[in-house]
């Protein structure tokens, strides 16, 4: 399939690029959305405890986590569609999603070097403390196809790509790349 501006397929998932010159937010909290007065929420996002897996499973169109290793993303989609079970819904009406942020480099370890001070810059916190947290690939295209294949393994279907790059001439190139490794994985 032919990139466009709204994602393109990568394998069995589809691949929507975000960078980080704009906010992305995913979701609110049902409290929040009542206090502004949104909409009901469409997406469970991040959320890894049993209240949190549950009510996604009861209520929401999709899944949207972050999480730093593919076992526990299997493991609480597995949680969803049974929540979904339980809750008389078709687990299968939740869309898996994955929130990665991403950076193809030449060399591994300059990826990691990269990676390193996007994330004193962005979260003011050392590489070794995100990665705990949240799904960060840099590297070479083979290995973030590599690992994003490990996620699709898993189950996610849609991934949505935060581009671990610091100003815009490196995002634009980021997005390139992004577009030529979904072309020649599609």
């Amino acid at each position: 399939m032919t990139p466009s501006r709204f994602g393109a397929t990568y394998g069995r998932a589809r691949v929507q690029p975000r960078s980080t010159a704009r906010s992305c937010t995913s979701t609110t909290s049902p409290s929040a959305q009542h206090r502004t007065g949104q909409a009901a929420r469409r997406s469970g996002s991040g959320g890894a405890t049993p209240a949190a897996l549950a009510r996604t499973g009861h209520l929401y169109d999709g899944w949207l986590p972050y999480p730093p290793d593919p076992a526990d993303y299997q493991a609480g989609l597995a949680d969803v569609r049974q929540a979904a079970t339980d809750g008389g819904r078709d687990p299968e009406t939740i869309t898996p999603a994955l929130f990665a942020t991403l950076l193809i480099t030449d060399d591994a370890d300059d990826g990691r070097q990269a990676l390193e001070e996007y994330s004193r810059i962005n979260y003011g916190l050392p590489l070794e403390v995100l990665e705990t947290i949240q799904t960060l690939i840099a590297g070479p295209r083979a290995h973030v196809t590599s690992q994003l294949d490990r996620y699709i393994a898993a189950g996610a279907r849609h991934i949505v790509c935060r581009i671990a790059a610091l100003d815009l001439t490196s995002q634009l190139d980021q997005l390139e790349q992004i577009a030529e490794l979904i072309k020649t994985t599609s």
